[in-house]
């Protein structure tokens, strides 16, 4: 192998290396945005339970 194919599959793998880094930060963002969205259904199941139990009688509503 010479120097140029050498040079060249260098940059090739540290460019596949950057591909699959960005890849993973944004599987893990999107995974963060998940876990988010299933936290806040949590706390507005928690919220009509309340209310359909009396606990929340106290929550002014406005319409």
């Amino acid at each position: 192998m010479d120097s140029t194919s050498a040079v060249s599959l260098a940059a090739s793998n540290t460019s596949f290396q950057v591909q699959v880094a960005v890849a993973k930060k944004a599987m893990d963002h999107e995974r963060a945005q998940g876990d988010a969205m299933v936290e806040l259904i949590r706390q507005a199941a928690s919220v009509g339970e309340n209310l359909s139990d009396g606990e929340g009688r106290s929550l002014d509503v406005y319409a």
